[in-house]
């Protein structure tokens, strides 16, 4: 812990010191993310909405953030705990969406339609559990068990809040990116023309809508 939190004083220290360039983010195969205001290949993707003024004698700094491994952590099955009610998962919901602002019945919706609340979900891609994490983003947000309910909606909630930042809170664009990944979005500025993901964001949005004239979520 006490090393995540120094890589994270670091990556804010650094932000301070460059907020006012283009900052770009790449995350390697082993999740490592780097972030840079001066990329060196084309693998960096552009944190949209950061400015192009010149930084000075920062220019060129780039900060690398590796996420600690967990010790000890026991994935066996019979030490998973993938069988909660929906009254419970859905209070666990709520609890962590309300640390990372964002409403609860948008991560149900997600999980409504991503996994239909199977926590031992596969997709042929590799994505797992509940909110369908893929290993690199599992990797990302210190995920060790995607089959754990607890860890992937933790997961999934922080890449949700991340992709609204990413793009100023536009719940389209945000979710056809949790689909299909961000660079996608990027490159299309748009919903990409897939009929995959148009269909997910639709859905999502349907259940979602349907959820927030609904008081019996948890029935869902």
């Amino acid at each position: 812990m006490r090393l995540i939190f120094l890589l994270f004083i670091t990556f804010i220290l650094f932000l301070s010191g460059v907020c006012h360039a283009d900052l770009y983010k790449y995350i390697d195969e082993n999740g490592t993310i780097f972030f840079t205001d001066a990329p060196t290949h084309n693998k960096y993707v552009k944190i949209k909405g950061t400015s192009s003024s010149s930084v000075g004698q920062d220019k060129g700094k780039e900060v690398k953030i590796k996420k600690a491994k967990g010790k000890g952590a026991d994935t066996s099955d019979k030490n998973r705990n993938t069988n909660l009610s929906k009254d419970i998962l859905y209070k666990n919901i709520r609890y962590t969406a309300g640390k990372h602002n964002i409403d609860p019945d948008l991560i149900w919706a997600i999980i409504k339609t991503e996994s239909n609340f199977n926590s031992r979900a596969i997709s042929p891609k590799g994505a797992k559990g509940l909110m369908q994490l893929m290993p690199a983003v599992a990797r990302t947000y210190d995920v060790s068990d995607p089959f754990n309910p607890h860890q992937n909606v933790e997961g999934g909630i922080r890449h949700m809040r991340y992709l609204l930042m990413v793009f100023d809170g536009d719940l389209r664009l945000s979710l056809a990116a949790y689909n299909a990944g961000e660079n996608t979005i990027i490159n299309y500025r748009d919903v990409p023309p897939f009929s995959e993901t148009e269909g997910y964001v639709n859905k999502v949005l349907s259940f979602y809508r349907y959820l927030k004239s609904n008081k019996s979520v948890i029935s869902q």
